[in-house]
């Protein structure tokens, strides 16, 4: 891969978030928004602005301000790494600052329980007035501060992100195994009564057995191994014989939890289902490297590029499989590609250097139709900019998500 490449494309992406609006004052002392939604064509644009009402309009878009503790702790560890890599203190900088503003102004860490607060956990957004915790989203917000602390000791002193992600950590295997033996269902799938998110579906589930097996490592605790290595066992051994029929995104979502497992278990079970998983995605891939867009909160089709849910990930689980497999090597660089291909090169500051919702191979454009958190008019800068960024910080640093340390 060229190199410079795809630094341009990452530097082109931090500029993106200190040009466009989302993050506001630009030096991200009062982090960073949700995302840019557009207005103009947009047939959700209703229910996005009804569903998050702390709203920016421009002329013919707008910025969902809602400020996500996931969304600024995968674009903190972005910058940080990518100021590590690049030798930049601008972008070490920024990374700070979004620490700063998610621990000392903020408001979204529960530093006390009481009642349905729960100590240790990330309110979902500092527009929401009722607790509300989802395991997908403080999955990511556990997983990010254990590797910012490894990544910064600093960091870690200053805000105490390994005592808070303990206590995390603690918190949601409480909920796993709760769900695990109870089994509560709503439409067929699994819930809880205080965690929100189907958590029979690896969005959900997955992802919080990928934050547990961090906690798992290096963990002096043996008795919080144990009881956490069999919750995710037990969600393990529930999945696995149900991801052949899960859809891409879903796969997307189990293979980077099986690499996690994988690496910090050291668990051979989970490396057999995670190249199963590999080789399942690569025999969907079309000659682009694209996997169907088929999330139910996204435009589905063949020819649609869905970085919400599906090829962001996709990118980031390849990247992990082929340090390890060298036969996910070719088709990782291939997504790789058309990542890099179809970044925004628009001079409108509010796309350029983007990667936007959805991508039309069949028009070779941006579209595809809209959702009200997913499709073409919304550009998010966790879950879709930040992670692709932090791919290609990682593959400039010869690392991947979970050995960015090693």
């Amino acid at each position: 891969m060229d190199e410079r490449k795809i630094e341009q494309a990452l530097v082109s992406n931090i500029r993106w978030f200190q040009r466009s609006g989302v993050m506001l004052p630009d030096d991200g002392t009062w982090g960073v928004a949700e995302r840019i939604a557009l207005t103009g064509g947009n047939t959700a644009i209703d229910q996005i602005r009804k569903s998050f009402p702390a709203v920016t309009e421009h002329d013919g878009w707008c910025v969902v301000e809602q400020r996500r503790a996931d969304c600024n702790f995968q674009a903190a560890m972005m910058m940080l790494l990518s100021g590590a890599v690049l030798s930049n203190a601008e972008y070490t900088r920024l990374g700070e600052n979004l620490m700063y503003y998610l621990y000392s102004r903020s408001g979204l860490l529960e530093r006390k329980s009481s009642g349905r607060l729960i100590r240790g956990a990330w309110q979902w957004s500092h527009i929401v007035h009722t607790p509300r915790v989802y395991f997908d989203d403080d999955a990511w917000c556990l997983f990010l501060q254990l590797e910012i602390a490894a990544l910064r000791p600093d960091l870690d002193a200053k805000y105490q992100l390994s005592y808070w992600a303990e206590i995390l950590a603690e918190e949601l295997w409480i909920a796993m195994d709760r769900v695990l033996r109870e089994r509560k269902t709503v439409d067929g799938h699994w819930y809880d009564d205080i965690w929100s998110g189907y958590f029979d579906l690896p969005h959900w589930g997955g992802l919080a057995c990928m934050a547990l097996a961090r906690a798992c490592w290096k963990n002096p605790d043996q008795a919080k191994v144990a009881k956490y290595t069999a919750a995710i066992k037990g969600y393990m051994d529930f999945i696995s014989p149900k991801a052949d029929d899960l859809i891409c995104s879903e796969k997307a979502y189990l293979l980077l939890t099986c690499v996690a497992c994988w690496r910090y278990l050291k668990d051979d079970a989970a490396r057999q289902l995670a190249v199963r998983l590999g080789n399942a995605l690569v025999a969907q891939m079309d000659v682009n490297g694209n996997l169907p867009a088929q999330h139910y909160e996204a435009p589905e089709g063949r020819e649609l590029v869905d970085l919400i849910y599906t090829m962001n990930w996709t990118l980031l689980g390849l990247q992990c499989l082929a340090s390890e497999e060298q036969s996910f090597v070719s088709p990782y660089k291939k997504v790789l590609e058309l990542v890099l291909r179809i970044q925004d090169t628009s001079d409108a500051l509010q796309f350029n250097g983007c990667w936007r919702g959805m991508f039309d191979l069949n028009g070779k454009s941006w579209g595809g139709g809209d959702r009200y958190e997913g499709g073409a008019g919304s550009i998010y800068t966790g879950w879709t900019n930040a992670p692709i960024s932090l791919a290609l910080a990682q593959e400039l640093a010869h690392k991947d998500l979970f050995y960015i340390l090693c």
